[in-house]
C-alpha cells in the first residue's frame, strides 16, 4: 500500500504546485495583490455558504486574498490569479453548507485545482457550470452529499487529471460514460458510490482514458463485467477497484493483463466465481482482494512482491502449501486472510521467513494437526487467528514465547481456538 498512496501523493503534488509558487514568493517578501474581479467572486462564494465560519475566518476582505486559507495564486501569466481554491473539510466547524456551489467559481477563470470533498450541499446537483471552468486539472466533490444526474459538461474538462465524485451517499447517478472520452488526460477517476446500473458497456468507456493510473468503480451498482472486451487502452493502470458489485459472473482474467504496473486489485464482494491464476510472474501487484466471491479450487501461486492477499470467504479447497512458495528471502507478505474457505490438510512448517506478516488468518476452514514451530518466526505478528479448525496438541513453545512478547510490547490479540465437539477451545497462553 505504501507505493499506491506515494503514487498518488505524486500526481496531487504534481497538480498543486502552484501552492509551492505561492509559498516561494510570500517566503521572498513579495506583495501579492489579489485580483479585484477574482476577489469578488470569491466573496460571494463564502457568502452563498453558510454555517462555516471557522473555515472562512481568514477571509477578511480587506486583506489579500492570496493568502486566505484554501486559496493559492500563481503569477504564471505575468499577473497574480487564484488557481487553487482547497476548502476539503476536515472536522464538523469547518463544514461548508449550501444547496448549491456557486456560479461565481466562474469568475476564476485560471483555477486549475477545485475540492468541495466532505462538505455538505444538502443533496444539491453537481452544477454544470463546473465544465466552463476549462482550466482545472484536479476536482474533488466526494463526501459533499450531491445529488442527481452527473452533468455531461464535467467531459469538456479537457485538462483534467484528477476526478473524485465518490462517497456521495449513492444519490449520484449516471446512465451514460461517453462524456469520458472528453477527459483524455485523466489519471485518477473516483465513482466509488455512484449508480451506474443503467450505464451500457461501461468498460468501453474507460477504455478511452489511456493515461490512467487509478480506476475506483467500487458500489457502483455495475452488472457486467465482460468476458473478452476489446484491446485495453489503458496500459498505465496502477490502482484498480471493482469491489461491491454484481457481476455474478465467472472470472474474466484479462483484469489482471490490463497493464504491467498494476500493484492493487480489489474485486471482492462481486459473487465472480471460476478458478484464480496463477499470479507468479505479476512481479508489481502488491494488493490483491478477492474476498467474499466464488472462487473454487486449489489456490494459485503468489510472487514475492504480494504484501497484502485476502481470499476469504469463498470456496477455496487444497491446502496452504502453495504460499510456503512466496516465503522465502526478500519476500514482502504481511497481511494473509484465508479465512471461511474450505481449505483442509496441515498447516504448513514454512513460516521462518514470515518476518513481515503482521495478520495471519486461517480460521473457519477444515485445516488439522499441529500448529508447527515456525509460527514462533512471526516476530512482527498481531493477529493470529486460528478459530473453528480441527487442530490438535499443543501450543508450540516457540510461538507461547512470541505470544508472551508481543502482548507486553505489542499490546497484541491472539485469537487460537480449536474445534472440538463442537465447542470453541482457547489455547492457554
Amino acid at each position: 500500500m505504501g507505493t499506491v498512496y506515494l503514487i498518488l501523493k505524486t500526481i496531487v503534488a504534481v497538480l498543486s504546485c502552484v501552492k509551492s509558487s505561492a509559498l516561494s514568493s510570500s517566503q521572498g517578501n513579495l506583495v501579492v495583490r489579489c485580483n479585484e474581479s477574482e476577489k469578488s467572486a470569491l466573496v460571494k462564494f463564502r457568502e452563498d455558504c453558510s454555517n462555516s465560519m471557522d473555515r472562512f475566518s481568514s477571509w477578511i476582505t480587506e486583506e489579500d486574498c492570496c493568502n486566505w486559507r484554501g486559496v493559492m495564486c500563481s503569477n504564471k501569466t505575468g499577473q497574480w490569479h487564484v488557481t487553487m481554491l482547497d476548502l476539503r473539510c476536515h472536522g464538523p466547524a469547518e463544514s461548508s453548507q449550501g444547496d448549491q456551489v456557486s456560479d461565481s467559481l466562474l469568475d476564476l477563470p485560471y483555477l486549475s485545482y477545485l475540492d468541495l470533498s466532505s462538505n455538505n450541499f444538502l443533496q444539491g446537483q453537481v452544477p454544470e457550470f463546473i465544465g466552463s471552468l476549462k482550466n482545472l486539472e484536479y476536482l474533488n466533490l466526494s463526501n459533499a452529499n450531491f445529488r442527481g444526474m452527473i452533468p455531461d459538461h464535467l467531459g469538456n474538462l479537457s485538462q483534467l487529471q484528477y476526478l473524485d465524485l465518490s462517497g456521495n451517499e449513492y444519490a449520484l447517478r449516471a446512465n451514460k460514460l461517453e462524456w469520458l472520452h472528453g477527459l483524455s488526460s485523466l489519471k485518477v477517476l473516483e465513482l466509488g458510490g455512484v449508480d451506474l446500473s443503467l450505464v451500457v458497456n461501461w468498460l468501453d468507456a474507460v477504455n478511452m482514458l489511456p493515461s490512467l493510473v487509478k480506476l475506483g468503480f467500487f458500489a457502483c451498482e455495475l452488472n457486467t463485467l465482460p468476458l473478452r472486451p476489446s484491446a485495453m487502452n489503458f496500459t498505465q493502470l496502477q490502482i484498480l477497484d471493482l469491489s461491491f458489485n454484481k457481476f455474478n459472473s465467472p472470472m474474466p482474467y484479462w483484469v489482471f493483463n490490463i497493464s504491467q504496473s498494476l500493484s492493487y486489485i480489489n474485486l471482492s464482494s462481486n459473487n465472480l466465481g471460476g478458478k484464480l491464476p496463477d499470479f507468479s510472474s505479476k512481479l508489481n501487484l502488491s494488493v490483491l482482494d478477492m474476498s467474499k466471491n466464488s472462487f473454487v479450487d486449489p489456490l494459485p501461486h503468489f510472487s514475492l512482491s504480494m504484501m497484502s492477499l485476502i481470499l476469504a470467504e469463498n470456496m477455496i479447497t487444497g491446502t496452504i502449501s502453495p504460499i510456503c512458495e512466496s516465503l522465502v528471502v526478500n519476500n514482502s507478505l504481511s497481511y494473509l486472510d484465508l479465512s471461511l474457505n474450505a481449505l483442509s490438510g496441515s498447516i504448513p512448517d514454512c513460516w521462518t521467513r514470515g518476518n513481515n506478516l503482521v495478520v495471519l488468518n486461517l480460521a473457519y476452514n477444515d485445516i488439522s494437526g499441529m500448529i508447527p514451530n515456525s509460527t514462533g518466526h512471526l516476530v512482527h505478528l498481531k493477529a493470529l487467528i486460528l478459530g473453528i479448525n480441527v487442530l490438535s496438541g499443543e501450543l508450540p513453545a516457540s510461538l507461547k514465547y512470541l505470544t508472551n512478547y508481543m502482548s507486553w510490547i505489542l499490546d497484541t490479540i491472539i485469537y487460537l481456538a480449536k474445534y472440538q465437539n463442537g465447542l470453541g477451545k482457547i489455547w492457554e497462553i
